[in-house]
Formats: C-alpha cells, sequence, structure tokens
C-alpha cells in the first residue's frame, strides 16, 4: 500500500528572484530538470517545505507569465496590463 500525494500541474508556480512564474508542465518535474517559464526564463527545477517561503520574501506575480497566460486562453485583459510588451518607439 503507497500513500498518494496528488498534485495539480497547472496550480505549479515556480519562484525565481523572488517573482511567481507560470509553466505548462506534462509531468512532475526532477530536481534539476530545466523549466521554461511563459515569460520565457529558464531555471532549474528545486523543492522547498512550504514553511520556508517566507525567508525568502513575498514573491510578486511575473506580469509577462499572467499575460502569456491569457493571451494563450483567451481571457480578455486591459490594455495597461502591465505585463503586455511594449513597442519600440519608432524612430524619427
Amino acid at each position: 500500500m503507497s500513500a498518494l500525494i496528488y498534485v495539480s500541474l497547472e496550480h505549479i508556480r515556480p519562484v525565481v528572484d523572488g517573482k511567481w512564474h507560470q509553466v505548462r508542465l506534462t509531468g512532475m518535474p526532477e530536481p534539476g530538470q530545466m523549466l521554461h517559464m511563459l515569460c520565457g526564463l529558464t531555471a532549474p527545477a528545486e523543492y522547498e517545505q512550504s514553511e520556508h517561503r517566507d525567508e525568502h520574501g513575498p514573491a510578486t506575480q511575473c506580469w509577462s507569465c499572467d499575460f502569456e497566460y491569457r493571451r494563450m486562453n483567451g481571457i480578455d485583459m486591459y490594455p495597461e496590463h502591465p505585463g503586455r510588451p511594449r513597442l519600440a518607439p519608432r524612430p524619427r
């Protein structure tokens, strides 16, 4: 008999440099496996107990991941969304 722990892959939010990101996973990542965030950032997977979360300070949202997630899923967003890619100014 085993004790199963069910994890919803859609709810995994890796934290890198104080920002929580979104990823598209097909399975539980192994420690050291490279994760590719929706914003384009890549970092190796690492696991830590949740009670250590506050030792790193509060995490904030990666707005680029949020923008990409909403775009991929057809979720409406306002024009001033902070993750919206900025157009470079046109040369004069």
